[in-house]
Order: structure tokens, then sequence, then C-alpha cells
């Protein structure tokens, strides 16, 4: 009851699932944020949660078509296991603008999916299994303006590709295997303001 009377003064609501001690509260959670149509900004950390992530798709489309005054939604759903699937059912929701899906075993297949989301303007696919070819696929997105790829085995083909990308504003490509010739394409490239290529096989040439 107090969730309920929280979320119905707020139009601005952050939720971190694991802070709920079981799964019967925490889909009574989802449904009266599901039932509300006044929200205009949402962030909801399903992190490390695998079990719940069927339950937060529904919530997510519920609130998407009851709110339409949504201006942002933010998605945690880091280590959750969400693989190439995950990928593409999250890829077809129209509301979310921030997406966390870090750590979940997603390759080129679900990147494709999510670079033809039009709506999420914020994605961090770090440490999963995306290679050059995730690498070319998301640099050809048209919506993605903040873009994480740390730890993804991605080479100078995949930061060229990034590189030629006139979208995307910041980058993370650390502990990947970018050496001179990748870092010169990325320095030329006259739209990114904030770069981390850390970790790297970046030379003097490079830098």
């Amino acid at each position: 009851e107090l969730v309920r009377q929280l979320i119905a003064r707020n139009t601005h609501i952050g939720l971190r699932l694991s802070d709920i001690a079981s799964a019967a509260r925490r889909q009574c959670v989802m449904a009266s944020l599901a039932s509300v149509t006044h929200l205009r900004s949402v962030d909801l950390d399903a992190s490390e949660m695998p079990e719940s992530f069927p339950a937060v798709v529904a919530a997510i489309n519920a609130i998407g078509n009851g709110n339409h005054h949504l201006t942002r939604f933010g998605l945690n759903v880091h280590d959750s296991d969400i693989g190439d699937a995950g990928a593409r059912v999250l890829a077809a929701i129209p509301t979310i603008t921030v997406l966390d899906a870090s750590l979940n075993n997603i390759h080129a297949e679900g990147a494709n999916a999510l670079a033809a989301n039009t709506t999420i303007t914020s994605l961090d696919l770090s440490f999963n299994h995306l290679g050059d070819a995730g690498a070319r696929i998301l640099a050809a997105g048209t919506s993605i303006m903040r873009l994480d790829l740390s730890a993804n085995d991605i080479g100078n083909e995949g930061a060229q590709a990034l590189a030629a990308s006139g979208t995307i504003r910041e980058l993370r490509v650390t502990h990947n295997d970018v050496g001179d010739t990748g870092a010169l394409a990325l320095g030329a490239n006259t739209t990114l303001t904030e770069l981390d290529a850390s970790f790297n096989n970046i030379g003097n040439a490079g830098v």
C-alpha cells in the first residue's frame, strides 16, 4: 500500500527489484507501476535477476501503453543471462531509452536487433561477445548516442566502423584489441565528445 501511495504521488520513479524481499512483492510493485498513467520517467533495475525477466518485460509494456507522457525509461538487466533472444525481446519495446544489458551472453545477432530500435539512445553492451561484426552493426544505428562496448573482442576493424558513425557522441571500447589503426580512425571522428579506449593495444602512433 505504501508503494502504491508513493507511485501515485510521483511522476519520476526509480526502483531496484533486488531491494524487494520476495517474488510476490516484486510482482505486486510492478503491477502497481503498470496501473498508473501519469509517469514521465522510470528507472528500473532488474540486474542479476534472470527469473524476473518475463515479468519485467510485461511491466515495461504495460507502463509504456499507459503512460503517454513518458520521456525516459531506463532499464538495467546486467548479468541476467538474457542472451540474443532476450535482446530481441527488449529491442521490440518502443519505450526503452537507456539500456544496460552488460554481461548477458549477447552476440552480433542480438546487437542487430538492438541496432534496429529507434528509441534507445544510451546502450551498455559491455562484457558480451559482439566482436567486430557486432560493432559494425551498432555503428550503423541512427539513434544510439552513448555506447559502451568494453570487453567485446573488438579489433581495428570494429573500431574503424565505430569511427565512421556520425551519431555516437560518447564511446567506451576499453579492454578490447584495438590497435593504432583503430585509434587513428577514432581520432579522426569529429562527432565524438567522450572516448575511453584504455586497456587496448594502442602505441605511440595511435596516441
